[in-house]
């Protein structure tokens, strides 16, 4: 059990300095039309203004990330970072991934949607006008303890920039910006399933009650202990996926599954996904 301590306790020390809390997000609003973005946010476009207006031009390859706001993860267990999904992201061809949390913030749906080379514009070019590339790196109430930063990032060809906010302080539009991006931008989405992650385990103790309907079963005979992945983790597919990120969906700051006879918990991270990255290479 030293060993397993000193295991998660370098992970947390590793990932803590990179989190803050999700703040709850609510239901996404899938629609069958593309929305044309001409309205959405005119209130807060700017025409005047001292301040950086890179071009609206960016590197369409569907692997290079544009667009990314995350808000994680504070002072938590050791498997909230890695469960950690960024609130939205958006690719160069426009793939569109977001998470849409539960009202009381104890679960999470993952979307994803696909925006036209038009709607990413039309988004990128009121982040432009509204003076994001100009505005301060970082907005911050020291006097909140136990936070990390709200961040939006935008990667551009001719410029990048980062916004972070900690506690209060930035711009309304910032917020603006943030919320509809979280929300998908009435983007039409369905849901995300990964087909490949790191699955990672805590063993909390010996189940000490039965086992109830809320309970998720991970079948030690059909796939494979929990206890063996505790030490290093293992990268997983198929059904043990499938289960692990049912568990963290259902419950992203402490997912837990059993075996029937002890409660572990669990982590997955998704590549290319997760805002901490697997250490250990896919096979």
């Amino acid at each position: 059990m030293k060993t397993q301590f000193t295991f998660f306790m370098l992970i947390f020390a590793l990932v803590l300095a990179a989190c803050t809390p999700a703040a709850p997000i609510q239901p996404e609003r899938a629609t069958g039309t593309p929305p044309s973005f001409s309205s959405a946010q005119d209130d807060q476009t700017e025409t005047e203004g001292d301040f950086p207006r890179p071009e609206v031009a960016w590197n369409h390859d569907p692997n290079t990330l544009i667009i990314s706001g995350t808000f994680c993860c504070g002072f938590t267990t050791p498997l909230v970072p890695l469960n950690y999904i960024p609130d939205f992201q958006v690719w160069g061809d426009g793939r569109y991934v977001w998470v849409v949390y539960s009202s009381d913030n104890t679960s999470r749906q993952v979307m994803q949607g696909q925006l036209t080379e038009e709607q990413l514009t039309t988004l990128l070019q009121k982040m432009v006008d509204t003076g994001f590339f100009g505005w301060e790196d970082r907005y911050a109430n020291e006097m909140v303890a136990d936070l990390a930063d709200k961040c939006m990032t935008v990667h551009l060809e001719s410029a990048s920039k980062t916004v972070c906010e900690y506690a209060e302080g930035a711009p309304e539009a910032f917020h603006t910006f943030y919320n509809n991006f979280a929300k998908g931008n009435e983007v039409a989405g369905t849901e995300y399933l990964p087909t490949q992650g790191f699955l990672t385990a805590i063993e909390y103790g010996r189940l000490a009650r039965p086992i109830s309907e809320d309970d998720i079963i991970w079948p030690n005979e059909k796939l494979f202990s929990l206890a063996t992945v505790v030490e290093e983790g293992q990268w997983v597919e198929g059904e043990a996926l499938l289960l692990a990120w049912q568990a963290v969906n259902k419950d992203p700051w402490g997912g837990t599954v059993t075996d029937g006879t002890v409660f572990y918990g669990v982590a997955i991270q998704i590549p290319g996904l997760s805002m901490n990255q697997p250490v250990v290479k896919a096979p």
